[in-house]
């Protein structure tokens, strides 16, 4: 015996997202009875059905709830709480599923809050949201994030490959470090466009860069070259490691653009940042055309407006040099000039964005 209950989806599914824009629940309106044409509604505009078919193995009914056609489109999170660059990173992948497969991006309130410290909040194109559900259903995050990757920072080949079946109808959680750096390419010019500076982090950037021109003085055009040096110090022991990636790394990527960009009428200034501040400058120090962020900023900028005033300046350069950091990263991708990354010697990493060059330590 099968029998077939099709019932509208108010009745079972409610789905309430609060300060969510552009999300729209679809519900199917059937009439009592069906013929082709509500057949193809049904498709169309999605619905549950209660199926009920005994089982003549067990000898029980099986009562099933079955969902057909374009319910929703999928909710798409990360519970990401890490730092200022890992939220960006989560930001970033979740708006690509949202700009390309239609998904519905969510963040907590937190983490808004958090990137809000940095970012103007009404350029952003997610909203603090919740989702809600009836107190007979219980919400099943899928993870769709790389299972051998330790800190899942990478999309799961398989859910990228059958996105399309994705797109719908589901929960999908990108994991607590997404850091989809492919994807972004996709969707850079818009990110460069939701994640603007706030005025007051913006404009101690702008006097910083106003001072070291006028401390250089003369008629040329200061071209400036962020440097991110995060984790550097550990090159003393392993000079070969990506996330230390040594001196001769950075000799070499600012030998790179000093040729490009020294001319008669231009002069390149590298701006180097990075936890191991001791290292840096000593390693470094012997450049006449390299600057010091914790020279540049002493006593100008309190302890926790750092991370936004360190990424900000990194943005602001021309041109960038990073090593494998998030922070540089996205330093090099907001700036948008010519960029030298590091890379593991053999690796075939490379081509992911025009103007990006990458040297082998």
């Amino acid at each position: 015996m099968r029998i077939a209950f099709i019932l509208p989806v108010s009745t079972f599914l409610l789905i309430s997202i609060y300060s969510l824009k552009k999300f729209q629940a679809s519900e199917a309106t059937l009439d009592s009875q069906i013929d082709n044409n509500a057949e193809e509604e049904e498709k169309e505009a999605g619905s549950i059905s209660m199926m009920s078919e005994k089982n003549y193995t067990s000898g029980l009914v099986e009562v099933k709830l079955v969902l057909r056609g374009e319910l929703f489109p999928s909710i798409i999170t990360t519970e990401s709480n890490g730092t200022l660059s890992h939220l960006i990173s989560a930001y970033a992948s979740l708006m690509y599923f949202q700009h390309l497969h239609g998904m519905h991006a969510i963040l907590a309130d937190w983490q808004i809050n958090r990137l809000s410290e940095v970012f103007q909040k009404e350029k952003f194109e997610i909203s603090p949201s919740t989702v809600e559900m009836p107190p007979q259903f219980n919400v099943n995050w899928e993870k769709v994030v790389d299972p051998a990757s330790e800190v899942a920072s990478s999309p799961d080949e398989k859910f990228l490959e059958n996105i399309k079946n994705y797109e719908f109808n589901n929960f999908l959680d990108i994991g607590l470090a997404p850091n989809f750096l492919s994807l972004y390419k996709e969707i850079l010019d818009d990110l460069r466009e939701q994640l603007l500076f706030n005025q007051g982090i913006q404009g101690m950037v702008d006097q910083t860069l106003m001072d070291v021109k006028q401390q250089l003085g003369g008629d040329k055009e200061i071209i400036f070259v962020g440097v991110d040096c995060q984790d550097a110090g550990d090159a003393q022991q392993n000079s070969s490691s990506v996330a230390g990636a040594g001196v001769d790394y950075f000799e070499r990527a600012f030998a790179i653009f000093r040729t490009r960009h020294n001319t008669p009428t231009t002069q390149v200034i590298f701006l180097a940042i990075g936890d191991h501040k001791a290292w840096i400058k000593e390693s470094l120090g012997k450049h006449e055309d390299v600057k010091f962020g914790q020279d540049l900023i002493q006593g100008k900028v309190s302890e926790p407006d750092m991370p936004g005033y360190t990424l900000c300046l990194l943005a602001a350069c021309n041109h960038s040099i990073h090593m494998r950091s998030s922070r540089g990263a996205w330093g090099s991708l907001l700036a948008g000039g010519d960029v030298i990354a590091a890379k593991e010697v053999g690796s075939k990493e490379g081509g992911q964005f025009a103007g990006w060059d990458y040297l082998e330590v």
